[in-house]
């Protein structure tokens, strides 16, 4: 894959995600992950889904593999906060 395919794939999960089909966007994120050059990106529109959907509990093991795994960023600690607080905000 290359770098413009792989975000034009992400580009998909986001448009799924703002016309609020957020199963088939998680559906469609699990199948593209092996396509998808930018992991990080990946990883946030995960984590965004999951709390999108309320599913709390996911987020925040989720979340908490992701700190884990060394990812120091603001979007990363939001996401999840949210999920310790049960909100479903917008991580962007």
């Amino acid at each position: 894959p290359n770098y413009e395919d792989s975000e034009l794939l992400l580009y998909q999960v986001r448009i799924l995600k703002e016309c609020e089909r957020y199963e088939e966007a998680l559906q469609f994120l699990e199948q593209i992950k092996p396509k998808v050059l930018d992991f990080v990106a990946w990883e946030e529109e995960k984590g965004a889904l999951l709390l999108k959907m309320g599913r709390f509990a996911e987020a925040k093991e989720f979340y908490r593999k992701f700190l884990a795994q060394g990812t120091e960023n603001y979007r990363t600690h939001k996401g999840l906060q949210c999920a310790v607080l049960e909100m479903s905000y917008e991580i962007s």
